[in-house]
């Protein structure tokens, strides 16, 4: 989804990601990999986030179970995607176990400080509108908002208007 969006012209942050088959690879394989891959990154820190292989799709939708870890040290890379990785056999994704099959690739981009961030729901969660879309924002990084810390603004989308639903 990430090169469709640098597709479309979008600006995303540089980074790297860790395969599913790169996931599979041994713990020490893995880090070995990963260090060389933040030494090509540079300095800064970083995003560490799951993509599920099955998180979000026609029939289920369950982004956000999966451990991210914000502001990482490129040394500390390693450590931050072994973490990613052991959400997946956490409680709480449990729940999920009939579509979550626990296989992800790790996205490890820059860290960027946005002014606002937050999500986009292409249906609207409460009336199931498929015709409009959903934008929860906050100020700053959006982890307030879907950690459940912050309830942001909200915007319904219809046709290219935007309304305020709550600010």
């Amino acid at each position: 989804s990430l090169g469709e969006v640098m597709a479309a012209g979008a600006r995303v942050p540089e980074g790297v990601v860790l395969t599913v088959e790169g996931a599979d690879m041994t713990a020490h394989d893995r880090r070995s990999l990963l260090l060389t891959a933040a030494e090509e990154l540079g300095t800064g820190t970083y995003a560490v986030r799951s993509s599920g292989v099955s998180e979000d799709g026609t029939e289920h939708s369950f982004a956000g179970i999966y451990e991210s870890v914000l502001n990482v040290s490129a040394d500390g890379i390693p450590a931050a995607a072994e973490r990613v990785l052991a959400s997946a056999h956490a409680a709480r994704v449990a729940e999920y176990e009939h579509a979550a099959n626990g296989r992800m690739a790790v996205i490890i981009q820059r860290m960027v400080q946005p002014v606002a961030a937050g999500v986009a729901l292409t249906a609207d969660p409460i009336n199931g509108d498929r015709g409009s879309c959903v934008v929860s924002a906050v100020r700053g990084i959006g982890e307030r908002l879907v950690s459940g810390a912050a309830m942001g603004d909200e915007w319904v989308v219809r046709e290219q208007v935007a309304t305020a639903r709550r600010r």
